[in-house]
């Protein structure tokens, strides 16, 4: 009852209990379809019309704008629930509902999530502060879905996935070895990667599929990177401030930074 307002949750609606005892968590409907029908297979317009179903112009001048939007809503979708205290520990693909009312993603089937909101306190955490580290499967579902390569067949994601895993999740170490040893990255890999947007992408795709789960970003700090804020000026670019004169007080000042 806890996320029925946020626009990237589905409406909960109750629970039912069939004769044979199953239980079964009730949703209203959010979407025709979910982000699983568009990969794939016969499919094919459903995937070019997503990015009209979640309210971006996608296009050649901007091939980030689809793929930035759709990692954004899902990173807002956790947030929310980290907030809360709610893990939902079965992101997928099938999971999502395209709502082309609201242009929105629908988080969907909490049945695996796991409550915390009991025991956030006492374990530390923090809601949207600190928040349940459980990126990683974001971070997959997103790259299946916009990497040609991996989109088309489970398998060949199955077959990328352990080739990481064999890397200890080393992005860069897995590319290495990989062409190295005369193998092909999957299809779209070097051409989503290879500008200056798909290099903070892949830059933080690296930090969301960090091997030690301790060393990920929560979500709110994902929503906070420099790919999904590209309007954002970066401090690099900004001009330096003007020296201030030296003073005692600035220098404690500065000292106390420093140690802090």
């Amino acid at each position: 009852l806890c996320l029925e307002a946020n626009p990237y949750i589905a409406p909960y609606l109750g629970e039912c209990t069939l004769q044979n005892g199953d239980r079964h968590l009730i949703w209203r409907e959010a979407g025709a379809y979910t982000l699983e029908e568009c990969l794939g297979g016969a499919n094919t317009e459903r995937w070019e019309g997503l990015a009209d179903a979640l309210g971006v112009a996608d296009g050649e001048e901007d091939r980030h704008a689809l793929p930035r939007e759709l990692l954004r809503q899902i990173l807002r979708a956790l947030s929310y629930c980290h907030s809360k205290g709610i893990v939902h520990r079965d992101i997928k693909p099938s999971n999502i509902l395209i709502d082309e009312q609201s242009h929105c993603i629908r988080l969907i089937d909490f049945g695996s999530a796991c409550d915390m909101s009991s025991w956030l306190e006492r374990k530390g955490y923090r809601g949207a502060e600190r928040g349940v580290r459980t990126l990683y499967s974001a971070a997959i579902t997103w790259l299946r879905c916009v990497m040609p390569g991996l989109r088309q067949s489970e398998d060949a994601l199955l077959d990328w996935r352990l080739d990481v895993r064999d890397q200890r999740h080393d992005l860069e170490g897995w590319q290495e070895e990989t062409v190295l040893s005369g193998g092909d990255l999957p299809e779209g890999w070097e051409e989503l990667f290879a500008c200056p947007e798909g290099r903070e992408a892949e830059r933080l795709l690296k930090e969301l599929m960090r091997y030690e789960p301790e060393r990920r970003p929560t979500a709110t700090d994902a929503l906070m990177s420099s790919y999904l804020n590209p309007d954002c000026s970066s401090p690099m670019n900004q001009p330096e401030p003007p020296p201030v004169p030296w003073s005692l007080t600035s220098h404690i000042e500065s000292l106390s930074m420093m140690q802090r």
